[in-house]
């Protein structure tokens, strides 16, 4: 097994337990907690999300760029001490626009939420900047117990307060918050014992500072990427909710959150064990070879899973979440297409980091961000929610085609090879899409198209196993560390 895949593979365990956590448990939750609740605790988390993913500065990414432990460690700290500032800087921006917020969004019930968005900012931000020091030490398992702690911390709160009554928007909050926290202990631990040494010893002002004169495009460039990709992320959630409703925003959250969820198995831990990589590979003269060889996994993965889940998504949601989240699995229908080309070019865009190319991150990202906007704007126009979400997915199936065909092109990788991989596994599917197709005319029994979908996943994934020896090596490695 390669080191790369090796890695991945010790990540993803954590999140596939982590997930498999999750899903067995959401049956139960979607059950105790309602669309509308649902919904005012993913604004909360939208909210979160865009001020935590800035919180660092995107000083982050030079933990992993520095050329030593010592250049490491004072950015570590110099991130760390941005997100205590920011998270300290929320208060009275909260306090100003504590009426404000809920009129917007069209949800009342979010107000008493708001005050818990300063301690969640420094949470996540906390966690972001660990969560780099550990990928640059190489600490993929403690990675991977941290995504433990994290599911198995959010999953305990929410099931807990449903069944005592409490199934509250509040709940869902100090859940997700809480799952937070203890990732962070786990990374915590692991990072004092080992690295404490370096962490007190070579900490210094002056190196602080010479470090944010060094790494100074990430905050000019590349933090306003991050904003434009956190906000454009964000804003289905958000325009869903004060367009329509905050329970047409909790349909949406759940479509996005299942049908992103076999793509989350792989794709954080690709990515953060793939930036390292690229780095390395951009040195040593061979970075084509390795994305040709990404670029390939990740259409075998992610293609015939979500092009399954456009013919079979309101099933999923039918027989999975109940009849009351049937209009959330029509919305993964919609999603499906696109989240492959976002599953595909998310890892690859860590080139923008690995290679200096800001400039071309924030463009692109000015440009997502626009697109999206501009579609969700227009659906809430025409009053249709599943039209805003169908407009949302073609300009992403757009906008992320182009980012994976422009990070092959700058790692030297030819398109006409890429297409010729796409086109290869599509002509695996079309057999399976076919028959599924049939069955649902002739029969649209939601269980029998479930049962029938998953049997042609597991053969497609073992015709894949069978035929490539480091995705059965990838299988085998998750299998034993799941153990």
């Amino acid at each position: 097994m390669s080191n790369f895949v090796k890695d991945v593979s010790i990540l993803a365990s954590g999140t596939i337990f982590a997930q498999i956590l999750a899903i067995l448990a959401a049956p139960i939750i979607t059950r105790l907690y309602g669309p509308d609740i649902y919904g005012t605790m993913s604004l909360f988390v939208s909210i979160t999300s865009i001020v935590s993913m800035i919180s660092c500065l995107c000083y982050e990414y030079s933990i992993v760029l520095a050329e030593n432990d010592k250049e490491a460690a004072n950015m570590l700290m110099v991130s760390l001490s941005l997100v205590f500032l920011i998270s300290l800087l929320t208060t009275p921006v909260i306090y100003v626009l504590r009426n404000v917020i809920p009129t917007w969004l069209n949800d009342q019930s979010l107000g008493p939420l708001l005050w818990i968005i300063p301690p969640a900012v420094l949470i996540g931000g906390v966690l972001i900047a660990l969560s780099y020091w550990c990928t640059r030490k190489n600490e993929f398992r403690q990675l991977s117990a941290a995504r433990v702690g994290n599911s198995l911390g959010t999953t305990s709160i929410q099931l807990g307060s449903g069944f005592a009554g409490h199934a509250t928007a509040e709940s869902l909050v100090v859940a997700n918050v809480f799952g937070s926290l203890t990732a962070i202990l786990f990374l915590c631990r692991k990072s004092w014992l080992s690295d404490r040494d370096t962490l007190r010893n070579d900490v210094r002002l002056r190196c602080m500072m010479e470090g944010l004169k060094r790494y100074r495009k990430f905050p000019i460039f590349h933090t306003w990427s991050i904003l434009l990709n956190t906000v454009s992320w964000q804003l289905p959630i958000i325009l869903l909710s004060a367009f329509f409703s905050p329970s047409v925003a909790g349909y949406y959250a759940l479509g996005n959150a299942v049908v992103r969820a076999p793509m989350n198995l792989f794709s954080s831990s690709i990515a953060q064990v793939f930036y390292r990589k690229a780095i390395e590979a951009n040195r040593q003269g061979n970075l084509s070879i390795i994305v040709e060889e990404l670029f390939r996994r990740l259409v075998i993965w992610g293609l015939f899973p979500m092009l399954l889940l456009t013919i079979v998504g309101r099933d999923v949601f039918l027989i999975i979440f109940g009849d009351n989240w049937a209009e959330a699995g029509v919305y993964a229908q919609i999603l499906a297409v696109w989240t492959f080309f976002w599953f595909v070019s998310g890892p690859l865009s860590s080139l923008f980091e690995a290679l200096e190319k800001q400039e071309m991150g924030l463009i692109w990202n000015l440009c997502n961000f626009l697109t999206r906007l501009f579609s969700l704007l227009l659906g809430g126009w025409l009053h249709d929610s599943r039209t805003a979400l169908l407009l949302f997915a073609c300009s992403g199936i757009a906008v992320y085609g182009y980012l994976a065909a422009k990070m092959l092109s700058l790692s030297g990788v030819s398109i006409k090879k890429a297409g010729l991989i796409i086109q290869s596994h599509m002509m695996l599917f079309l057999p399976a899409g076919a028959l599924l197709i049939s069955l649902k005319h002739w029969n649209d029994n939601p269980l029998i198209n479930l049962l029938v979908a998953a049997l042609l996943l597991a053969a497609y994934f073992a015709f894949s196993a069978i035929h490539d020896k480091e995705i059965r090596a990838f299988i085998i490695g998750i299998a034993r560390r799941t153990q």
